[in-house]
């Protein structure tokens, strides 16, 4: 059985005349085809390794917000796991569905805001991958977001995000857009992703970027293009605002999906991916 709930949204995240990319999310088909090509595989067994690494058993139930079009999801799914799947886009949830479903797998699906929301029974393990926590563009909703989630991990449960590497922001590839095309069947997906000439804003610390489609579909043809922000976290701020928030303690850094990489200046360490741990007691904040 697959299950479907909507939880009511807040109103869209704006920076001035700039949103958060919700347009470009509308089209899960697009998104698959272009963004196909991280190890999913490889990347979940990292997740779940971290989890006996840092646990020493496995995790019982898993969620991941901002599930997108579910790459992690459906392959923690079809290993057997217990799965929640959460996004605030509709049209994610609905393709995720008919995935789900086409694949035999069990799973429950949540149209959800991931600052607001609540599962009807809480998870060892909370995953937010492809640097989707950083559409939390304020202090007050990151703050707001961990409350949240640790709301909804068992004691000592984990939760795994993944950002970009902190080197970045400082001229790094995320300041210069780079096109690739991806081939599905007879679907042609030529995008577009990175900084915009504005680049990266010090005062709000808000980086605005494009993100474009050239879609082809045999005979047809169509062009997507939308600007939104992603907010820079640098680990020092990352742990400060955890701290804010209460109720984790930050466990590990990595540089990649490896537990033999920490996150450093090296060229394999191309992420930052964090690990917070769910603390026993309720925060006090």
């Amino acid at each position: 059985m697959i299950e479907v709930q909507f939880l009511n949204q807040r109103a869209d995240t704006s920076v001035g005349t700039v949103t958060t990319h919700r347009e470009f999310y509308r089209y899960p088909q697009y998104y698959e085809v272009a963004f196909g090509y991280r190890d999913v595989a490889a990347e979940v067994d990292f997740l779940l390794q971290c989890f006996r690494h840092h646990r020493g058993r496995d995790p019982v139930s898993i969620l991941e917000i901002a599930c997108g079009v579910g790459y992690h999801t459906l392959e923690l799914a079809q290993r057997g796991y217990p799965v929640v799947a959460l996004d605030r886009q509709p049209e994610m949830i609905a393709y995720l569905h008919n995935k789900a479903q086409s694949h035999g797998v069990k799973m429950e699906l949540l149209v959800a805001d991931m600052c607001s929301f609540e599962l009807e029974r809480p998870v060892d393990l909370a995953l937010n991958l492809l640097t989707s926590f950083q559409y939390l563009l304020t202090n007050e909703d990151i703050v707001a977001h961990l409350r949240t989630t640790y709301r909804n991990l068992t004691p000592g449960g984990l939760y795994i995000l993944e950002l970009n590497h902190p080197r970045e922001y400082f001229g790094g590839p995320l300041l210069h857009p780079i096109r690739w095309t991806a081939v599905q069947g007879n679907l042609e997906v030529e995008a577009i992703w990175g900084a915009t000439d504005r680049g990266l804003d010090p005062m709000t610390e808000l980086v605005e970027i494009e993100a474009a489609y050239h879609v082809r579909e045999g005979a047809e043809e169509r062009d997507l293009e939308e600007r939104g922000c992603l907010r820079m976290l640098l680990p020092g701020e990352l742990e400060a605002l955890v701290d804010l928030a209460g109720g984790f303690e930050v466990e590990a850094f990595y540089g990649d999906f490896d537990l033999a990489q920490p996150l450093d200046a090296s060229e394999r360490s191309w992420r930052m991916l964090v690990v917070l741990g769910r603390q026993e007691n309720e925060p006090t904040r």
